[in-house]
């Protein structure tokens, strides 16, 4: 009934409904040099916030003027950055909880095992890969798969990676779910072409999975896998240049800066490795972990970020609080850590803008922290966990919520 309302509504609508906050948007605003450019300060009022049908995990991604983002309810949003007005909407038929990249007026995006290709304009398809997937029972971890059989009941969904784009093509793995009901889904790096989403090449990886989504710089594509390796592959065919050792899983987005790779591991550890070489430079390790496991879980991971010289990630402490970390990016050393509310592994990644660090937390807030000192600058709160991470433009931070919306906040 639920979603022959749905379908009805939006039949006569044409849009889902969306709530708009005048909060001052015209009036004072505080301006922060950024390129020569004059941005606002965000402090933490509402302007709008769109509702979807489902939890909102994916990550936003701004560009000129338009908010693109997924939901668990199986459509991919386009909506205006100022007014929270739709633009358009894509259903894939699956949940969307990744982020999007956006490249020549191209959107690439994954919702279970297919990676899409949709114009930025209108949300019309280019093009559609599928990842091939077998369904599977396994009743442990440890047992041997059972042939899938009419009795299973409802398999579990699997999931492609957030596409990486670079010169003309996109990067993209898969990961599988392995614990009850599920599918078993190929373990190869995808190398496509943008422009009509025909394979360029692919690599077999000794994991099971992919548990990251590829990182690519200067010709190298880096990725992790379940099995605890992570690889440097050359990005025009696949080749290794080296992988790491086997540890229990590099679960984050490996972040470049500097010809230094920034990369969280399952086993409560943040690396520094060199980019060249895949030796380490230093580790640091928190209390419990880095992540929320990409690998059993729809929703994403906290990844490292580098900004002027710190490296800035969120994490659980020894005593299962969440926290926003900040790290001397040479040394490893600690500079700050900041307490949240939350109490589950942490899936937030941090944005940072103008001195300020955003990020959101399991206690339902998203937090802005003063990037210097680790101090609290404001929180605003939603109805549900934000595992969202947010984008910041022009002063605005927009994020999702599992409350099932879409925040703009100034």
């Amino acid at each position: 009934m639920f979603l022959l309302f749905f379908l009805v509504f939006v039949c006569i609508s044409g849009k889902i409904p969306v709530e708009f906050y005048d909060s001052g948007f015209l009036g004072d605003r505080a301006f922060a040099e950024d390129d020569a450019e004059p941005v606002r300060i965000p402090a933490g009022t509402i302007l709008w916030k769109f509702e979807t049908w489902g939890e909102v995990y994916s990550s936003p991604v701004v560009v000129d003027g338009v908010v693109y983002f997924g939901s668990a309810d199986t459509l991919f949003y386009a909506v205006d950055a100022v007014t929270g007005a739709e633009i358009w909407h894509v259903d894939t038929g699956g949940p969307i909880n990744n982020f999007s990249t956006v490249a020549d007026g191209v959107v690439y995006f994954s919702s279970e095992n297919y990676v899409y290709a949709v114009n930025a304009k209108d949300g019309s398809l280019k093009w559609r890969f599928e990842i091939a997937c077998t369904p599977v029972r396994i009743e442990t971890p440890w047992e041997s798969l059972v042939e899938d059989s009419s009795e299973m009941g409802e398999l579990e969904p699997p999931g492609a990676s957030s596409p990486a784009v670079s010169d003309g093509v996109v990067y993209f793995g898969m990961w599988n779910n392995l614990y009850g009901s599920g599918y078993i889904c190929d373990k190869f790096l995808y190398a496509v072409n943008a422009s009509d989403g025909t394979e360029l090449w692919r690599f077999q990886t000794d994991g099971l999975f992919i548990t990251s989504a590829p990182a690519v710089n200067n010709g190298i594509v880096y990725f992790g896998t379940d099995y605890g390796d992570l690889y440097a592959v050359r990005s025009r065919d696949g080749s290794v240049i080296w992988k790491s050792p086997e540890g229990e899983g590099f679960t984050t987005i490996p972040f470049y800066a500097d010809g230094t790779l920034y990369v969280g591991w399952e086993g409560a550890v943040v690396y520094a490795l060199d980019s060249l070489t895949g030796s380490e430079q230093w580790m640091y390790r928190t209390g419990l972990g880095v992540y929320l496991c990409a690998a059993f879980s729809l929703a994403p991971t906290s990844n490292p970020v580098v900004v002027d010289g710190r490296v800035y990630f969120g994490g659980s402490d020894g005593d299962f609080k969440d926290c926003l970390y900040a790290l001397d990016a040479r040394s490893g050393k600690e500079v700050w850590r900041f307490n949240t509310g939350g109490r589950s592994p942490f899936s937030s990644s941090p944005r940072i803008q103008d001195g300020i660090v955003y990020v959101g937390s399991d206690d339902h807030c998203l937090y802005a922290v003063d990037a210097e000192t680790g101090e609290e600058r404001w929180r605003f709160e939603t109805e549900g966990p934000v595992e969202s991470s947010p984008a910041v433009e022009n002063g605005i931070v927009y994020f999702g919520s599992n409350d099932t919306y879409l925040y703009a906040v100034e």
